[in-house]
């Protein structure tokens, strides 16, 4: 299991979800209640009963450029703010 989660604040508590929701309205839901608070959120898995969310931009590095590992380190003579 992951320990190094990041906890962000919330302006908002979760919505409260209708009991007869569909799929839709409540991914619809947890989507907006999400960008209200700057989160982007994709959904990963789904069954009939469960719809498994994550941030968009979380989980491993993706290495789109096909950068090797020598050329994608940080230069040390860079100033960052």
């Amino acid at each position: 299991m992951n320990t190094d989660l990041k906890r962000f604040e919330v302006s908002a508590p979760l919505p409260t979800l209708p009991p007869d929701g569909t799929k839709e309205i409540t991914t619809n839901l947890i989507k907006n209640y999400a960008l209200k608070n700057y989160i982007e959120l994709t959904k990963v898995r789904s069954s009939e009963t469960r719809i498994h969310f994550q941030r968009k931009r979380g989980g491993i590095y993706r290495n789109t450029r096909e950068l090797s590992e020598a050329n994608r380190k940080r230069c040390d003579d860079l100033a960052y703010f």
